[in-house]
């Protein structure tokens, strides 16, 4: 991560933090023994690698901690600038599977998602039918975090934009993913609510008839297919210490009413989503003979039964410890210290 001179390919990662792996190789001139003379380099050389790890998918991210992750949002829509209301929309979305990353080859091939959209319209009146959908852009967020000390938790966006965590930061890059009109995507009419029969009804006449008024409602669903820009170094997710590696996918949908003079309104959801990745499952080498002997002795050592001998006389002690001046004070010793009582009245 950070390796800029080592890679072409911008992985959203910033100056504050990097992340490099090489191989160093030193030649050493060994001293003589009965010289003084210090070890003496010869030559070294350093020679950089690319590491390709296997990440699995990790458990959904915890979304009700913090306010970076915006699963659900709803908004109230009218007909037009002088007219009345036309209803509300709720869009929500789940958390995304995850990016796999996939094995290096010659062809790439895209890694790829899918998240779905889920839209539900109430009514504010009888007339009042859905509103017309327009374009849907998604977003990809990559977000740093980096920190001068060990971080005890994960971290989130607010403490690291707090102003007392001088130590501690964010890094956030955007990369545009998709945009597409979904302007054709059909809605659903849900059933409307049965009205109770009046033998069975506790209530009175006013609550049944406002139990009538309830209005039907519509959903629509949208799927989104993510694919990850091959022009990005994309890190998996990843958490240490000091350095962590999160993405946030942003969906925003344009939303436009049948008034006039209304401009379009748009609901913009934060879905958190992970990269995991194969790793380079072709490039596993085989374990030489010598090395299966010896990896099959460490297991063997590690699983020999262990036996608890009871400890020979000379290394059992006495619990009572000898007086010695630099003991500390005992409860005995506290007592006598202390000035015999004086009879009352002497």
């Amino acid at each position: 991560m950070g390796a800029t001179d080592f890679s072409v390919y911008d992985d959203m990662g910033p100056e504050m933090s990097k992340i490099k792996y090489m191989i160093k190789v030193r030649i050493i001139k060994n001293k003589n023994r009965d010289s003084s003379e210090k070890e003496v380099t010869i030559i070294e050389d350093v020679k950089r690698i690319c590491v390709i790890p296997r990440v699995a998918e990790a458990p959904p991210i915890n979304t009700e901690v913090g306010d970076e992750y915006v699963l659900s949002k709803t908004k109230s829509l009218r007909k037009g600038m002088f007219s009345g209301k036309l209803g509300k929309i709720t869009v929500s979305a789940a958390q995304p599977n995850a990016i796999i990353l996939p094995s290096p080859s010659p062809t790439r091939t895209p890694a790829t998602t899918v998240a779905t959209v889920h839209l539900r319209f109430d009514p504010h009146g009888a007339s009042s039918e859905p509103p017309r959908l327009g374009g849907l852009t998604t977003k990809i967020k990559a977000m740093t975090f980096f920190s001068a000390r060990p971080a005890q938790e994960f971290p989130r966006r607010a403490d690291m934009t707090s102003a007392i965590e001088s130590c501690r930061g964010i890094y956030k890059c955007t990369v545009p993913t998709s945009s597409r009109c979904v302007e054709r995507v059909s809605w659903e009419k849900g059933a409307m609510p049965q009205r109770r029969n009046s033998d069975s009804s506790t209530c009175s006449s006013e609550c049944a008839d406002s139990a009538s008024d309830e209005l039907p409602f519509y959903t629509a669903k949208i799927l989104v297919p993510i694919s990850l820009p091959s022009y990005k170094r994309w890190i998996p997710t990843f958490h240490s210490c000091i350095v962590s590696r999160v993405y946030v996918l942003d969906l925003m949908l344009t939303i436009h009413t049948p008034g006039t003079g209304v401009p379009a309104s748009s609901v913009s959801l934060h879905l958190p989503v992970q990269i995991a990745a194969n790793g380079n499952r072709t490039g596993l080498a085989e374990l030489t003979a010598a090395e299966a002997h010896q990896e099959l002795q460490e297991a063997n050592e590690f699983f020999r039964p262990r036996v608890i001998h009871v400890p020979s006389e000379e290394h059992i002690g006495n619990s009572v410890l000898a007086p010695s001046p630099e003991l500390p004070p005992s409860y005995e010793d506290f007592f006598l210290s202390v000035a015999p009582m004086v009879e009352p009245g002497r």
